[in-house]
């Protein structure tokens, strides 16, 4: 009895001992990929589909896969094409094409995704031809409807920041100062605002509106547009805040020609108080939105 004891006793020992060294797994981190998860409006028939993307590049190597299943009717059941094997990913700017092997419906297949991120509307174009003798081709594309469609690398980590001044549409001024870039763990930046009374010409008097996001924690570039938000406060209210911006090109020396740069703002109380919304055109300052490295 006692050596049976001292038995189970070692391989206890065993047990904890040697998986120490066995569960070391090196976690490769995605330099590039594409993400999202909705539903896209089919323009070829009208129908809509759900749509599943999560594709990573981590050097060399591609994980991931994706998927598109039809709503079905009740004259036919929907299409379904997922993509199990990801042999290429390819990312310019904020556009992604991947390619793999997969199937549509029970048939193999040859699959190609080209997807466009986009503030005015995420869209998606999926092609899937069978390896077998049939010359059919699954061929559809839309525009995503619910959901977002994220494409995130290295290259194209984005930039936006600037300060001025906005005349108010009652004749107020809104001050405004802000920053935020995108970086592999995601997004850092801060965003003020105050809005002066037009009787007011010391700025050091106290502000009528009041608002403070101390961590941007969305920033989106499209271009020379930008989104930015982030959790803040308003007048001392807890609020979300959401900042739209653009960067206009001057398109000539002469101020006569020039085009200003767009603010607007606007924040939501979380207590259910009324909302603040403030926009216009620059009467001072400047606003920048770009790619890192590479500023317009």
């Amino acid at each position: 009895m006692l050596s049976r004891k001292l038995g189970s006793i070692f391989l206890f020992l065993v047990f904890l001992v040697t998986p120490v060294t066995a569960q070391v797994v090196d976690i490769a981190v995605p330099d590039a990929g594409v993400r999202g998860y909705g539903v896209v409006r089919l323009s070829n028939d009208g129908l809509t589909a759900t749509f599943d993307i999560n594709v990573a590049r981590c050097g060399n190597q591609f994980i991931g896969g994706f998927s598109l299943i039809e709503d079905t009717t009740a004259n036919a059941w929907g299409n379904i094409v997922v993509c199990k094997q990801v042999k290429w990913l390819e990312i310019k700017g904020n556009t992604a094409v991947v390619t793999g092997i997969g199937y549509w419906n029970r048939m193999e297949a040859e699959i190609r995704l080209e997807v466009l991120d986009s503030l005015a509307g995420d869209y998606l174009h999926i092609v899937a031809k069978p390896l077998g003798p049939l010359t059919i081709i699954y061929d559809h594309q839309g525009g995503v409807i619910k959901g977002d469609i994220t494409v995130f690398g290295n290259t194209s980590c984005a930039f936006a920041k600037g300060y001025g001044l906005i005349k108010l549409h009652y004749g107020g001024i809104g001050r405004f100062d802000f920053h935020a870039a995108t970086n592999p763990l995601g997004c850092q930046g801060t965003i003020k605002y105050a809005e002066y009374s037009p009787l007011s010409t010391n700025s050091s008097l106290r502000p009528s509106v009041c608002i403070d996001v101390p961590m941007v924690q969305f920033l989106r570039v499209d271009g020379r547009k930008a989104v930015l938000q982030g959790l803040g406060a308003i007048n001392g209210r807890k609020a979300k805040v959401t900042v739209t911006v653009e960067d206009n090109i001057r398109t000539n020396s002469d101020a006569v020609f020039a085009i200003p740069d767009f603010f607007q703002i606007e924040a939501v109380p979380f207590d259910g108080s009324r909302e603040y919304r403030a926009s216009g055109k620059l009467a001072s300052g400047d606003i920048i939105v770009g790619l890192l490295g590479k500023i317009p």
